[in-house]
């Protein structure tokens, strides 16, 4: 993720290198997702890892708003929150894959929970239009991907 921020720097790189550092960091966010869904998978307490990943969300959010308010002036705007795309990635993993077995009454609320979060997350969240659809098809075809490796 630096290698975004590289580009910022006056003088520092050619603008052909602004291009290719850019494309390169495309798939940071999308391995970040990768990883909550392993991490989701093998966690034995998914309270305790949720918790973390929506302290750090809102805490995300309540610093992006306090600098939104200082510098709104000079046109500042910051909106990027990837704690939040994670935490509602998670959430929908949770709802959608529960560890028990659920009723056929409880797995229509459970898809239509799913549901909610996906539609909230594409349109409220950074990234959310790709990680959460991926994280959703990653883990569902775990078994495939495990096979390969």
């Amino acid at each position: 993720m630096v290698l975004d921020y590289i580009p910022h720097i006056t003088g520092i790189i050619s603008p052909m290198w602004e291009g290719i550092l850019h494309a390169l960091t495309r798939c940071v966010g999308v391995w970040f997702a990768y990883m909550a869904m392993e991490a989701f998978i093998h966690t034995r307490n998914l309270k305790n890892y949720l918790i973390p990943l929506w302290s750090w969300a809102f805490i995300m959010f309540a610093v992006n708003s306090l600098l939104n308010a200082l510098f709104a002036s000079k046109g500042v705007m910051v909106n990027n929150n990837i704690f939040l795309t994670l935490a509602i990635g998670v959430t929908m993993l949770c709802v959608g894959f529960p560890r028990k077995e659920v009723d056929q009454k409880e797995k229509l609320w459970r898809r239509i929970g799913v549901a909610g979060l996906l539609i909230f997350g594409c349109l409220f969240t950074e990234g959310g239009i790709t990680m959460l659809p991926f994280l959703l098809i990653s883990y569902s075809c775990r078994n495939l991907l495990y096979a390969f490796l």
